[in-house]
C-alpha cells in the first residue's frame, strides 16, 4: 500500500504490527472520504486502526486452520455485496497460505482449496457486473498474492517460486477485443500502489518507487494517458531529489524533462485543435518517453533505498563483537574461535543463500566450539599455565592461602599467577570430584544431542526432501515407539521439575503433563498404554 521497499529491519514489525504512519493509499483513500471495508488478516487492522467503517480479522499464525480463516471471510460476502455504502472492499484470505507452509505446493488440498477461491472470485465478479448495468459506472477487480512458496512451502528466499506471483486486474474499463491474447507481463510488487491510487483518483504515496501499470490506462484518451504518466514522473522525481544530492546528473530525471518538454509542445498543438497525423505521432513518443522515463527512475530509486552503508555496519558489528580484555591478559584458543565463529556467521548473513540454510552453518560453528570448549577443560584440568602435567585434585585450592606474603605487605607477581589461575571460570580445580567428571564430559554431550537435533528434521531448502528422525517418528508405523519417547519425556519433566514444588504444585504439574500426554492421544499422535495400534487390529481381523 505505500509502493516502497522494505527496510533492512522491518521483519521485526511483523511480531507486533504497529499503526502505519507512512504515506499509503490506504490512508489517502480515507482523506479523501472513501468507505473502506475489510475481512481477513488482522494485520491490517493493526496497520489501519481507524481507517474501516466495517471490518472483521482473524489471526495468520494459527496456520493449522485452513478453514474456518476463510469461512469467517467468506460468510460477510453475500450481505457486503448487495450493499453499494462502500468504495473499496478488501478480503484476505489465508487457508492457502496455511496450506501451503503445513504440507507445501503439492498438497492433495491445494486442489479443492483452489476451486473454492475461484467460486468466490466467480461470485464478486458476477455481483461486480450486476451492479454496472445498473449504475453504467466501471469497477476494478484485483486479484493478487503477497508471495509465492518454494517446494517445501517456505517463502522468504529468492527462488523463482517464491518472488513470483501473479496479479490480475479485471474490469470492464479495459478495451479487449475478441480473440485477443496478450502476453503476461513481469512486474513489480511496488508499482501496485501507483496504480491503484490513479485509479481511485487519489495522490501517490510520496514514498512510492514503483511506476503505473500503463496496460490499466491503456484504452483512455491520449490526453489522459500523457496526464497519469506525468503525475507518477512527478512523483518519481521529487523522491529522487529528496534522496539523491546529485538528483539533476541521474539518467531518469534527464529522461523526465525531456518528456515534459514533448508534453508542452504535445499540448500546444492539442489545444489549437490540430489533429492531424503529426499529433498522434507526437503523442506516442511523448508516451514512449514517459515509460522509459518512469521505469529508469524506478530502477535508480529501487537501488538507492536498497543501498546501505556497508562501512558503518561493518564498524558497529567489530564494536559490538569487540571483546575488551585486560592488557596483561592473554586471549585464549576458546576466544579466538567464538570471535572469529562470530564474526564468520555474522558475514554469511549477506547472502540469501547462506540465510536460508543458516542451520547448516550453526551445526558446524557449535561442533568447533565444543570441541574448542573440551581442549580447554582438559588443559586447564591437566596442564598448569607452563603447560607443565599437574596433578588435577581439590587439593590445590589451597595453594593460594600458603602464598607468603612480602614484607612490605605487597604480594609477589609470581604468587599472583596462581591466583589468577584458579580464579579463572575455566579452572576446574574448585569442582568436586562428580562435578570435575560432569564438566569433563559436557562437551561430549553436547555434541551428541546436536548429532540427534541434526538428524531429528531436514529443513532449510537443500535437504528438506530428505528423510529423517521426524518423520520416522511420525508415520503409523512407528507410534508405539513415538508413545514411549513421549512419555519419558514428560516423566522426565516432572522429575526434574517437581524437587521445589509443593504437594499441591507436584499433583498439578502431574495432571497437567497427563492431560498433554492425553490429548496427544485423542488425535492421533500416541498411544494408550491399552490401546492398540489400529494396524495391529487390522492383521488380527479374520477376513471372509
Amino acid at each position: 500500500m505505500t509502493g516502497s521497499l522494505p527496510g533492512f529491519i522491518d521483519v521485526v514489525r511483523n511480531l507486533n504490527s504497529p499503526a502505519l504512519l507512512e504515506d499509503n493509499v490506504i490512508t489517502q483513500a480515507k482523506a479523501a472520504g472513501k468507505r473502506m471495508i475489510f475481512y481477513g488478516d488482522e494485520t491490517w487492522v493493526k496497520l489501519f486502526p481507524q481507517h474501516f467503517v466495517e471490518y472483521d480479522g482473524t489471526t495468520s499464525f494459527f496456520v493449522s486452520d485452513y478453514t474456518e480463516v476463510d469461512d469467517n471471510v467468506t460468510r460477510h460476502l453475500d450481505k457486503v455485496l448487495k450493499r453499494g455504502d462502500w468504495d473499496v472492499l478488501i478480503l484476505h484470505y489465508l487457508g492457502l497460505d496455511h496450506i501451503g507452509h503445513i504440507s507445501g505446493p503439492s498438497s492433495p488440498l491445494i486442489g479443492h482449496k483452489l476451486s473454492e477461491m475461484d467460486s468466490i472470485l466467480m461470485k464478486i465478479h458476477t455481483s461486480l457486473l450486476s451492479e454496472e448495468r445498473e449504475n453504467l459506472s466501471p469497477n476494478l477487480l484485483v486479484l493478487c498474492g503477497d508471495h509465492g512458496m518454494s517446494e517445501t512451502g517456505s517463502h522468504g528466499a529468492s527462488s523463482m517460486e517464491e518472488v513470483n506471483t501473479p496479479l490480475i486486474l479485471i474490469s470492464s474499463a479495459f478495451e479487449r477485443k475478441p480473440g485477443d491474447i496478450r502476453r503476461p507481463k513481469h512486474v513489480q510488487q511496488t508499482d501496485l500502489a501507483a496504480t491503484l491510487a490513479i485509479g481511485l483518483g487519489l495522490p501517490i504515496p510520496e514514498n512510492s518507487v514503483g511506476s503505473l501499470l500503463f496496460p490499466s490506462i491503456e484504452g483512455r484518451p491520449v490526453r489522459e494517458q500523457l496526464r497519469f504518466l506525468h503525475l507518477n514522473a512527478v512523483q518519481l522525481s521529487k523522491l529522487l531529489q529528496e534522496n539523491v544530492p546529485s538528483y539533476k546528473k541521474e539518467p531518469g530525471f534527464e529522461q523526465f524533462k525531456m518528456a515534459e518538454r514533448l508534453h508542452g509542445n504535445w499540448i500546444r498543438l492539442y489545444l489549437e485543435e490540430n489533429t492531424s497525423e503529426v499529433l498522434f505521432n507526437l503523442g506516442t513518443k511523448v508516451r514512449r518517453q514517459y515509460l522509459d522515463a518512469l521505469r529508469t527512475l524506478s530502477l535508480s530509486l529501487s537501488r538507492q533505498v536498497a543501498q546501505y552503508d556497508i562501512y558503518s555496519m561493518l564498524v558497529g558489528t567489530v564494536m559490538v563483537l569487540e571483546n575488551p580484555a585486560h592488557p596483561n591478559s592473554r586471549w585464549s584458543e576458546l576466544d579466538v574461535v567464538i570471535l572469529l565463529g562470530t564474526m564468520g556467521h555474522v558475514l554469511s548473513l549477506g547472502a540469501s543463500s547462506f540465510i536460508e540454510e543458516e542451520h547448516q552453518t550453526w551445526y558446524f560453528l557449535v561442533n568447533t566450539l565444543c570441541l574448542a570448549l573440551c581442549h580447554e577443560i582438559y588443559r586447564n584440568c591437566f596442564l598448569g599455565d607452563d603447560c607443565e602435567p599437574r596433578r588435577c585434585s581439590h587439593g590445590e585450592r589451597g595453594f593460594v592461602n600458603t602464598a607468603p606474603a612480602l614484607q612490605d605487605g605487597s604480594i609477589g607477581h609470581d604468587e599472583l599467577e596462581p591466583h589468577r589461575a584458579s580464579k579463572s571460570p575455566t579452572s576446574l580445580n574448585t569442582l568436586r570430584g562428580w562435578e570435575k567428571w560432569m564438566a569433563m564430559a559436557s562437551p561430549w554431550v553436547i555434541l551428541t544431542c546436536c548429532r540427534l537435533l541434526r538428524s531429528l528434521n531436514q529443513t532449510g531448502v537443500q535437504w528438506a526432501h530428505r528423510p529423517d528422525l521426524g518423520h520416522w517418528l511420525t508415520s503409523s508405523d512407528h507410534k508405539a515407539e513415538l508413545s514411549v519417547l513421549a512419555a519419558l519425556s514428560l516423566i522426565m519433566i516432572f522429575a526434574l521439575v517437581q524437587r521445589r514444588c509443593s504437594l499441591t504444585s507436584k499433583v498439578a504439574m502431574a495432571l497437567g503433563l497427563l492431560g498433554v500426554y492425553c490429548y496427544r492421544a485423542a488425535i492421533g499422535n500416541v498411544l494408550f498404554p491399552w490401546q492398540r495400534d489400529s494396524k495391529d487390529i487390522s492383521k488380527e481381523t479374520p477376513t471372509t
